[in-house]
């Protein structure tokens, strides 16, 4: 009996582990002072900005505010209540001349090696905006990205991004959710639109409102280890096949698919940074003899799909 009394101990601890939101402060109630103001995310406990202040002003609201600026529910961009509690974020996920903001947070643990997560959170659109947008993801770094002094996308290709389609509205709170495999130490996520102007889908959809842009509210954001999960390279890697070569490559690398389908080359250096990004049919030759010598990585997609990801090393 005791055997077994302990097993089931065991097994719950388990469950416990795997199900623990890894999101410090994720519903963002806790905060260390009252927002007053625009560009207050500090305010909240855990989080943070990436950029410097002067390019970009994530908010904080929270129902403790007096101030028209961060209040709950009415606050500069309409008037809306936090999903749960009685707080939120704000960030504007799309204005013209590639002007982005977000939120960053440090994670409860650094995520395992090939384990499969699931995230969360849930969006809503500010009454004042003239359009909307599907556009936002969420990118996960082992160090902290900080001091970033531009308003352009951040360079990074974000592990989970929205569904086509799941656009945001001022009524409902809309879920943003996917499944990922971490590749192990990554410690932050970073929430926010990593996609430029000409590939941003927005839909004009108020045009008595005040702003010209697209600012969404944030709100119970989450991520929980799951059971084993095949996700990462899209099932359709099984029938399409992608050949680069050569690698090592020196001036050109040649990029042959077996397939009529639209799709786009991305190429990083070490640190993230998009380096190359190319859409293609069939195959391409890419001349990349400005490259410095060294390891990078890519990756081959159709739409939302990966279909294939890897590193290359110039010679």
């Amino acid at each position: 009996m005791y055997k077994l009394i302990s097993f089931f101990i065991l097994v719950l601890a388990y469950l416990n582990c795997q199900s623990q939101n890894l999101v410090q402060n994720g519903s963002l109630e806790q905060y260390y002072s009252c927002p007053d103001d625009h560009n207050q995310i500090d305010s909240a406990l855990f989080w943070m900005n990436p950029s410097t202040p002067t390019y970009g002003t994530p908010d904080y609201f929270n129902e403790c505010s007096s101030s028209t600026f961060a209040s709950i529910p009415n606050n500069w961009s309409g008037f809306q209540y936090a999903r749960t509690g009685t707080a939120c974020a704000g960030v504007y996920l799309w204005s013209p001349g590639n002007i982005r903001e977000y939120i960053e947070t440090s994670l409860l643990s650094p995520l395992v090696e090939n384990a499969c997560y699931h995230f969360e959170m849930y969006v809503n659109l500010g009454n004042e905006c003239q359009y909307t947008t599907d556009d936002i993801g969420v990118y996960f770094s082992n160090t902290p990205v900080l001091g970033i002094n531009n308003n352009a996308p951040l360079p990074f290709v974000p592990q989970i991004s929205n569904t086509n389609g799941n656009v945001f509205d001022t009524l409902n709170w809309t879920l943003v959710s996917g499944d990922f495999i971490a590749s192990g130490g990554e410690s932050y996520l970073i929430i926010g639109n990593f996609k430029n102007d000409s590939i941003t889908s927005t839909n004009y959809i108020n045009p008595s409102a005040t702003y010209a842009a697209s600012y969404c509210f944030i709100d119970d954001v989450s991520l929980v280890q799951i059971p084993p999960c095949n996700v990462g390279v899209n099932d359709l890697n099984e029938v399409v096949s992608i050949n680069l070569f050569p690698n090592p490559f020196e001036n050109e690398l040649y990029v042959n698919v077996n397939s009529n389908e639209l799709l786009e080359i991305t190429i990083y250096d070490l640190t993230s940074r998009k380096i190359l990004h190319q859409k293609f049919t069939n195959s391409v030759l890419l001349n990349i003899e400005l490259l410095s010598k060294g390891m990078y990585f890519y990756e081959v997609h159709h739409g939302n799909n990966l279909y294939k990801k890897g590193k290359l090393i110039k010679d």
